[in-house]
């Protein structure tokens, strides 16, 4: 994964010297964030939502077409993603006469490399973009924890995890690609005519995982991630601070 990840930045730092000209933009964007769990099908029990952590690091390379105050730009976004997927369920049983609680938490940790579109629309100094992509996993983490617990304290647990290449996933789910849609908010604060700092947010939903037992269950996630970035290109306006005098 680190050679990977070196690749990437490579190839992010080649485009965007060669995008930082005319009306070509590049954005270099680091969200960290947290993910919602979100469990589609699953019947079994009381069944909770499970969060956890997701972090992204992509470039987005495109041309702006200046309206005056109004811009459109529309964007590829290619980039590495790390994600989880999980969550957990409750179950009360009887068994030899006894009442026993159960517990399952689930989660699957991806590595992937993503691409997609999302456009931009342009208001001054702040963006909104709606895109949609894939996520195509490279490896994955499946790890679970059971727990039965009985009315006398007494209790069983078992545990495991396992790695999982892109042949294991294809042979234990359906779908080995994750599609998902973003919807990003950013603020750039301009340094230079082509070079702006950005600050933003951005709400993105993953369709996880499907199982190959059952077309019904899925393991989605809801992503609410900050995002600081790096923009080259024109479209952004340097505002002056304001001059403070002093009197003596």
């Amino acid at each position: 994964m680190k050679k990977i990840l070196l690749i990437i930045i490579f190839i992010l730092s080649f485009n965007i010297r060669t995008f930082a000209e005319s009306g070509f933009v590049a954005i270099l964007n680091v969200p960290v964030g947290l993910s919602i769990g979100i469990p589609i099908g699953v019947h079994v029990g009381e069944t909770l939502n499970k969060l956890d952590v997701n972090a992204d690091v992509n470039t987005k390379l495109g041309y702006m077409f200046d309206f005056g105050k109004l811009g459109f730009t529309p964007l590829l976004e290619l980039g590495y993603s790390y994600d989880t997927y999980g969550y957990s369920y409750f179950q009360q049983v009887r068994m030899d006469g006894s009442s026993i609680r159960v517990s399952l938490n689930e989660s699957i940790n991806t590595h992937s490399i993503q691409i997609g579109l999302i456009p931009k629309f342009n208001i001054d100094n702040f963006a909104i973009g709606l895109g949609f992509g894939l996520k195509i996993p490279l490896y994955a983490i499946y790890s679970y924890k059971g727990v039965a617990l009985d009315n006398k304290n007494e209790y069983y647990i078992e545990s495991g995890e396992e790695g999982m290449d892109t042949k294991d996933i294809a042979n234990k789910y359906r779908r080995v690609v994750i599609p998902y849609l973003k919807l990003s908010f950013d603020y750039y604060f301009a340094i230079t005519e082509k070079i702006a700092i950005g600050v933003g947010t951005y709400v993105g939903y993953d369709f996880g995982f499907t199982s190959r037992d059952s077309n019904e269950e899925r393991l989605d996630s809801l992503d609410i991630s900050l995002q600081l970035g790096l923009r080259f290109g024109p479209g952004i306006e340097k505002e002056e601070l304001p001059k403070i005098k002093f009197n003596f």
